[in-house]
C-alpha cells in the first residue's frame, strides 16, 4: 500500500512516452488553432489594394486635360498625348497606355464604374465584400484653360 501512495515521488523526470504524448497534444491543438485562424482575421489587403489603385489614378491625372467616362471605362488624356484607359475585365481593373498592352491595376472586385461630373469624374469600386469605394478625380484648373506650363520668376534683392 505504501508503494501506491508514493508513486511518482521518487521520479526525477518524464519518460519518453509522456513527452511524446504531450507533444502530440500540442500538435493537435496548434493544428486546430491554425485551421480556424482565418475566420478571425480581417481582410485589409483588399482595402490597401483599392487605395493604391486610387493613388495610381491620381498620378495619371497629374498632367491630364481631358477625361472621357463611360459606365465601366475611364480614358485620361495628358497634354503630352499619352492616353490612359482604365476598364473592367472580369473581376479585375486593367490599365492600358496609348491603347497598347495592359497591366492589372486592381484585382478581385465585383464592379468598376465611372460617372462624369462637372470637375471630372467619380470612380466607384465595389469589392468582393460588397463595400462600395468612391474616389473623385478631376483635371487641374490650369490645364483646363490651356495653360500647360509653369512660370518661374526669381526675385532679386538689391539691398543685399
Amino acid at each position: 500500500m505504501k508503494r501506491v501512495f508514493s508513486y511518482g515521488n521518487d521520479e526525477k523526470g518524464m519518460t519518453l512516452f509522456e513527452v511524446l504524448i504531450s507533444f502530440l497534444i500540442l500538435l493537435v491543438c496548434t493544428h486546430l488553432f491554425l485551421l480556424y485562424l482565418p475566420f478571425f482575421q480581417i481582410d485589409n489587403t483588399n482595402r490597401q489594394e483599392i487605395q493604391m489603385f486610387f493613388q495610381l489614378v491620381k498620378e495619371d491625372m497629374m498632367h491630364a486635360y481631358k477625361i472621357d467616362v463611360t459606365e465601366a471605362r475611364i480614358d485620361i488624356t495628358e497634354d503630352s498625348g499619352n492616353r490612359y484607359t482604365f476598364l473592367q475585365s472580369g473581376n479585375n481593373v486593367i490599365r492600358r497606355k496609348n491603347g497598347e498592352g495592359h497591366e492589372i491595376a486592381l484585382k478581385n472586385i465585383k464592379q468598376f464604374q465611372g460617372k462624369k461630373t462637372s470637375y471630372g469624374a467619380d470612380i466607384y469600386v465595389t469589392d468582393v465584400h460588397g463595400v462600395v469605394w468612391r474616389q473623385p478625380i478631376g483635371c487641374r484648373p490650369s490645364l483646363e484653360k490651356g495653360e500647360r506650363f509653369w512660370v518661374k520668376e526669381e526675385l532679386s534683392c538689391h539691398s543685399c
